[in-house]
């Protein structure tokens, strides 16, 4: 029988119709980004308060600057609550003016926005805020979930990998990084370019194994020094951010040409499907993980950036396999080791 390098070396090179095939495969990657990237403008969380009008009705020519210091308590740095609101009261306007209210309770009658950004997102839709905050998540989990359920049912049709948690943990929290929400997606969607280009020579010049671990170990140590600076630097935050995004992309472009050379062609197929399973999978834990941050804020950014590090030490156990046959059996699989 024929082996499966044998059979390529028959084929021929890469010809018209190869092309035709891969320009057609690249329509949904093409496309794939833009659903990714739809959630993160409707998810926005704009500015807000609670709505409180019930003190209209006791002095309706009240200006909105003194509406809110009557009725609403303020935070430590001196801002309205978001949250929170005081309790309402009888008493008329100037007694109100005199004593004041000190008994806080959570928004009874919903919240007013404020600087939007946008006409309308699922936040403002449906109040995800305050104790409904972390639904916001949940959303972002059962559309990861949607895309897992897709691999399961097309599995032996799925390719991703620049797909992980750490990707999607960066992803997910592009409007937080303190810069315009347009302008760092912009940047991250460039930065899809050089990363899919640059994998290429990549791949050539050192091989799969040691730019599997480079990658994911310069992607760590990038996550990891986020917390070298405060949230505030919107800056620093956003280009190191945006770097790891790129070397975590970067090594899911390899890991898409590693698996189909490091298992044989009998399940090479059901190989890359399981591994597309995973990726998705982190994807899907990636908002969950996102949601530790109400503990501390630095909470995802460990998780993500330290098994970034823990993956690329254990690609050093994977055999090298540029410029190998790929294997047809089991057995010339592990003689690859």
């Amino acid at each position: 029988m024929a082996q499966f390098g044998e059979i390529l070396q028959n084929i021929g090179d890469f010809g018209l119709f190869q092309k035709v095939i891969l320009l057609a495969l690249c329509l949904p990657n093409i496309i794939m980004p833009f659903q990714f990237a739809n959630v993160y403008f409707t998810e926005s969380d704009p500015e807000r308060h609670c709505t409180t009008d019930w003190i209209l009705r006791v002095s309706p020519n009240l200006t909105s600057e003194e509406q809110l210091n009557l009725t609403l308590p303020r935070e430590d740095d001196g801002s309205f609550s978001r949250c929170r609101m005081f309790v309402p009261v009888d008493w008329d306007v100037d007694a109100i003016r005199e004593y004041g209210l000190n008994e806080t309770t959570g928004c009874q009658h919903g919240w007013k926005y404020n600087s939007l950004l946008y006409e309308t997102t699922i936040v403002t839709d449906f109040d995800l805020v305050c104790d409904k905050a972390n639904l916001v998540q949940v959303a972002q989990t059962v559309f990861m979930a949607g895309v897992l359920v897709g691999c399961l049912l097309f599995g032996p049709f799925a390719e991703s990998f620049s797909l992980n948690l750490a990707y999607f943990c960066l992803s997910f929290n592009v409007g937080k990084f303190g810069l315009s929400i347009f302008l760092t997606q912009a940047i991250f969607g460039l930065s899809e370019i050089p990363a899919h280009i640059l994998c290429i020579w990549l791949l050539e010049v050192f091989g799969r194994k040691v730019s599997l671990m480079s990658t994911l170990l310069i992607a760590g140590v990038l996550c990891l020094l986020l917390l070298a600076f405060p949230e505030g630097n919107a800056v620093a935050v956003t280009i190191l951010a945006t770097a790891g995004r790129i070397f975590s992309n970067w090594a899911g472009s390899v890991c898409s040409v590693y698996v189909q050379e490091l298992f044989p062609t009998s399940f090479r197929q059901t190989a890359s499907g399981l591994g597309s399973i995973a990726s998705r999978a982190g994807g899907l834990l990636a908002p969950l993980l996102n949601m530790l941050a109400v503990y501390h804020w630095s909470i995802p950014t460990v998780v993500f950036g330290t098994l970034s590090l823990i993956s690329g030490g254990l690609a050093f156990v994977l055999p090298e396999t540029s410029s190998k046959e790929l294997p047809d059996t089991t057995d010339e699989a592990e003689d690859n080791r």
